[in-house]
């Protein structure tokens, strides 16, 4: 009778070797994720936002999907801002710079690495609740970056009167059109507002 021999393989032992650097860097340049959205989720992020029509809530969620950020969403008490004469006492706080009552938010901005501030534009003028978000927090934020929507223009505006109630400079900013909003043009300056933060918090750390 023939007698089987052993399998050469029988004792071998498998050995796993981590992949070397140079091909770890070669293999997530490859990938469908840039490199900086790989990291940009070791930080700790914060989006706070208001939203009357919609807008800044959509924008808000998609920045938070690509960056892993938890969400408050800044809620007024008052009369409701619909209809027509909702928006004109939308449009009249924020050029009085009125400052709104808001509810209590979820999350402590103090805990967070980044907190980015988004805004609709009122009358070329910060939201009254988003006003009154960052007068309660002021001095609590650790860096902030904003983004607003708008109709037209008043970003620019917008971003100073938010760098005065910080009182810090952004990390960057970003503002979008109700045009490209929906119809999604916006989408691939996002995701370089997205890069830039992470590249200015890395030189910043």
């Amino acid at each position: 009778m023939r007698r089987q021999g052993k399998c050469p393989m029988a004792n071998a032992r498998l050995t796993c070797r981590a992949p070397s650097e140079k091909k770890r860097r070669a293999h997530q340049a490859s990938s469908d994720v840039p490199v900086e959205l790989e990291r940009k989720t070791q930080m700790k992020v914060l989006i706070a936002f208001y939203s009357r029509s919609g807008h800044t809530e959509q924008l808000a969620r998609e920045m938070a999907s690509l960056c892993g950020a938890d969400i408050d969403r800044i809620q007024d008490i008052g009369p409701p801002r619909t209809g027509l004469l909702g928006y004109m006492r939308c449009s009249w706080q924020a050029m009085r710079g009125s400052v709104a009552t808001i509810r209590p938010t979820l999350h402590d901005p103090s805990a967070y690495e980044l907190v980015i501030i988004g805004t609709p534009v009122w009358n070329w003028s910060l939201a009254s609740p988003v006003r009154a978000y960052v007068q309660l927090h002021s001095g609590h934020f650790r860096r902030v970056a904003f983004f607003c929507t708008e109709g037209g223009s008043g970003d620019q505006r917008v971003f100073a009167q938010l760098e005065s109630l910080c009182n810090q400079a952004p990390l960057e900013k970003f503002a979008v059109n109700a045009r490209d909003l929906a119809t999604g043009a916006h989408k691939a300056a996002l995701q370089r507002f997205i890069d830039r933060i992470n590249s200015a918090s890395l030189r910043a750390a």
